[in-house]
């Protein structure tokens, strides 16, 4: 569900820079290993294919900068990521319960031979409509569906012999014990609802079992969006559904890209269904829902976490395109899902858990001039690395922007090697040819850099942003000669005159935001890891001179 945006915003934010640890003094995330589950019955959802997106980007800005394998993205730039996204679908159950048919009925009660019928039970919790509603594509903003198949479904995580088990492989992470899991999903909506609880009760009891020191820790959404109305309303209480209902919505409402999208008309007729049968998200119910969920996670599963996080917006943002799922459900990135990834990113970056005396828990919150519609990078939450090493993601996304300039713009490339000057880079390179091959991958690789900021920034692509630090990062960004010139001279050395009328400082910053770098050119030069390294170790050198520059 939501989860697939957290994670797509979580690689956008590795590619970035956002470091896990130190390594000999250098700020990096190289070295840890990540790999991607999505428990989600829409395997066709415009979010999948978004993550997708990001993962291939992650994947080139890798190769360019490290080494490939089939199944590694790796570089001493990022963390290490499994390129392959691992698809776990609820609804593929085990034994007969797997029924082809993806409904509720199909799954709890289906009409094997020989097999009692669970309906009389069944009807005590759910009402006729329930068992009919296809949920291939999601549960709806209904938990109560999705819980009995998540439930089912997580037997099917350990079975070696299953599709889902074979993804997941829980054998080989048996054999280290820093291994931690990292669960996201909404609070308020269908899957994550449901999935996120009983997926974390399955992994604690599975971690006491094996005695293993695995860390469990999630993040939960609360509301941070409203979708606009579908495209009609839901029958009147006490309405019958019948076949010319469906047909008629279908034929008055075939050109919204909810119904455009779909391929059959079957598609279309199940989508006519939910929306006349209430089957879709209703915001007026997301925080009474959300508010049931936290009772239930105090309740119950509040001990099955290490570290549990909660991000939501006291304002929601209004999307601008109602979707039930599948391709046409394409929401832009927003700030909440950013924040969410940064709460994944602590998580990993902690050495152990913080153990508290008391039953009792710490709530961080904004400020309250914060405008969650216009989000600054400032407002993002800080984090701390294993070593003890505040991160700030404002000067993250800085100092990323400043390499850019520099190892773009900066260096003499146009130069023989032997004749840069000041430059320790120029003393690595064995020949001319090789100099001009690690410039292209410099460039390459940088270029994939900067659209991740984009992505993760721009109003093209995202939601809940203050526009004044992409337009910023895009002046550090920019190949315009006039910008160009600017940062060089506040990259030059201060002259006598600077040194007498005190302008050593405000005029030579480079900004974003309340952070700034205050950077030499000359010293820029000097900056080079010692011994053998690769293009990945020479921009994490650098990049960390860089954040720490003031």
């Amino acid at each position: 569900g939501s989860g697939t945006k957290v994670a797509e915003a979580l690689i956008n934010l590795l590619a970035i820079g956002c470091p896990t640890h130190q390594e000999n003094g250098v700020y990096t995330s190289a070295g840890d290993s990540l790999q991607i589950w999505r428990v989600d019955p829409d395997s066709s959802s415009g979010a999948a294919k978004s993550l997708q997106d990001a993962v291939n980007r992650y994947r080139l800005l890798q190769e360019y900068l490290g080494n490939m394998s089939d199944s590694n993205a790796s570089s001493r730039w990022s963390m290490d990521l499994d390129i392959k996204i691992h698809h776990l679908d609820p609804l593929q159950l085990p034994g007969e319960e797997g029924n082809s048919v993806k409904t509720l009925r199909g799954i709890l009660d289906s009409a094997s031979v020989g097999k009692k019928s669970a309906k009389p039970l069944l009807n005590i919790f759910y009402d006729e409509k329930d068992f009919e509603v296809k949920i291939d594509r999601g549960f709806y903003q209904k938990p109560f569906i999705g819980a009995p198949a998540i439930a089912l479904f997580t037997r099917t995580l350990t079975d070696a012999g299953h599709p889902n088990g074979q993804e997941c492989r829980f054998s080989t992470l048996e054999k280290g014990d820093d291994v931690r899991f990292f669960i996201c999903g909404s609070l308020h909506g269908g899957t994550g609802a449901c999935g996120v609880p009983i997926i974390a009760k399955f992994l604690g009891d599975l971690k006491k079992e094996k005695h293993r020191r695995w860390r469990v820790g999630g993040c939960l959404l609360s509301p941070y969006f409203d979708p606009p109305p579908p495209p009609f309303e839901k029958l009147a209480e006490g309405q019958e559904i019948n076949d010319q209902i469906v047909e008629d919505r279908i034929k008055n409402y075939s050109d919204h890209p909810a119904f455009s999208s779909l391929k059959n008309v079957e598609e279309k007729r199940e989508l006519a269904k939910q929306i006349l049968l209430g089957f879709y998200a209703n915001p007026n119910e997301t925080e009474l829902r959300a508010r049931h969920s936290l009772e239930y996670y105090k309740s119950y599963i509040v001990d099955s976490f290490s570290d549990l996080y909660l991000v939501g917006k006291s304002e929601p943002d209004t999307l601008k395109t109602w979707s039930n799922g599948g391709l046409s459900q394409e929401n832009p990135l927003n700030s909440a899902e950013i924040v969410a990834a940064l709460t994944a990113i602590d998580f990993f970056s902690k050495t152990e858990k913080v153990v508290s005396t008391e039953d009792s828990y710490i709530v961080a919150t904004a400020p309250d001039s914060l405008n969650s519609k216009k989000m600054l990078l400032s407002d993002l939450p800080i984090y701390t690395l294993r070593s003890g090493q505040i991160i700030d993601p404002e000067r993250v996304f800085l100092a990323t922007s400043v390499l850019y300039h520099l190892i773009l713009y900066s260096v003499p490339w146009h130069q023989e090697a032997k004749r840069m000057v000041g430059f320790k880079l120029a003393s690595s390179y064995g020949s001319e040819a090789q100099k001009m091959q690690e410039k292209q991958r410099f460039e390459a690789a940088l270029k994939i850099v900067a659209d991740f900021i984009r992505h993760t920034l721009s109003p093209k692509w995202t939601i809940g942003w203050e526009e004044r630090d992409i337009n910023q990062i895009e002046y550090l960004l920019s190949d315009s000669p006039e910008k160009r010139r600017d940062i060089a001279e506040r990259l030059k050395e201060p002259t006598i005159m600077d040194r007498i009328t005190g302008n050593l400082k405000k005029n030579r910053q480079l900004v974003i935001g309340n952070s700034y770098v205050l950077v030499k050119s000359l010293d820029f030069g000097q900056w080079c890891p010692v011994g053998s390294f690769t293009i990945g170790d020479y921009l994490r050198y650098v990049w960390s001179k860089l954040y720490d520059s003031k």
